[in-house]
């Protein structure tokens, strides 16, 4: 078990409650306390929200059940892994338990030992879970966003645009000369140059930008609440750090520059992610045409 892994603990019962809380720090658990059902729906409900759960059955309010029956409506949310604590044991409370969404249940009072080997194996799942959705979101080469995720939250981000009456900006990149790297230093070299590429890109952004592989050699970077001059800045930098120093693969020293097509709009009504991602290929092309390693830009409005 990591260090300081969090474990959300749902218990009315200040006695009960205490004993829970001090047994798990003592195992290195980081606890956050929940008094009632209520309160730990709420707590559940944080971005960041602990991914493993102790939830008593009986709790004023929202009791363990409705909880997890939240919880299990939830699908588009990161699974919480909820251990029911109830002092019934019928074969039929347990059903009901396991029907609501809890993945385990123990009984009261709890056996220490039996209570830290279920929090280990709902350790495991949750890790399991969590590597599962980073390898779905992720590309596999680079490790920043896929094709998919990055077009999803281009989707978003123009919609947020839309109702705010921001502006935003994309940039698509393209490794100059990709494939004769690869034809001069072999593919390892390329896939090397393609991960320190990945690397330079996020390092190079601003917090609020989004960076994810769009396909090949290239690169789409979404910039939100960008305007044209914020944009070309953003993409200025990111080519100069690119381009600054050589990639080092084994021996040898590899040059690598990228062209950036850039399209920003002030009026994002107008507009569609697909005509604004095609706004920055035609910037791109320039770029190509007019000798590579420079940014063009095209205003999508």
């Amino acid at each position: 078990m990591d260090p300081g892994v969090e474990v959300l603990i749902a218990e009315d019962e200040p006695v009960s409650q205490r004993l829970l809380m001090r047994t798990l720090e003592s195992w290195g658990y980081k606890v956050i306390l929940a008094h009632d059902g209520a309160e730990a729906w709420r707590l559940l409900q944080a971005p960041e929200a602990p991914g493993l759960a102790i939830i008593d059955w009986e709790m004023p309010g929202l009791d363990g059940t409705e909880v997890c029956r939240r919880l299990k409506a939830h699908v588009d949310k990161r699974h919480t892994y909820v251990i029911m604590l109830t002092s019934r044991d019928a074969a039929s409370d347990i059903v009901t338990a396991m029907d609501a969404g809890a993945d385990d249940f123990v009984e009261k009072p709890f056996r220490s030992e039996e209570l830290r080997v279920r929090l280990r194996a709902g350790h495991r799942i949750v890790e399991m879970q969590a590597e599962l959705r980073r390898k779905a979101s992720h590309d596999d080469l680079t490790g920043i966003f896929n094709r998919r995720i990055v077009l999803e939250m281009l989707g978003r981000e123009l919609h947020r645009a839309v109702r705010d009456h921001k502006p935003l900006a994309v940039a698509l990149l393209d490794l100059d000369h990709f494939k004769r790297v690869n034809d001069t230093y072999g593919h390892q070299a390329g896939d090397l140059v393609l991960r320190e590429a990945a690397v330079r890109i996020s390092s190079s952004i601003r917090a609020s930008d989004v960076a994810g592989r769009y396909g090949g050699e290239e690169f789409l970077i979404v910039m939100p609440r960008c305007d044209e001059e914020t944009s070309l800045r953003v993409a200025e930098r990111v080519r100069a750090v690119i381009g600054g120093t050589p990639v080092l693969a084994a021996d040898q020293a590899i040059d690598a520059t990228v062209s950036i097509g850039v399209a920003a709009t002030a009026a994002a009504a107008t507009t569609t992610p697909k005509a604004l991602i095609g706004q920055a290929d035609a910037a791109l092309y320039r770029a190509k045409e007019a000798g590579r390693n420079r940014v063009e830009l095209n205003r999508a409005d």
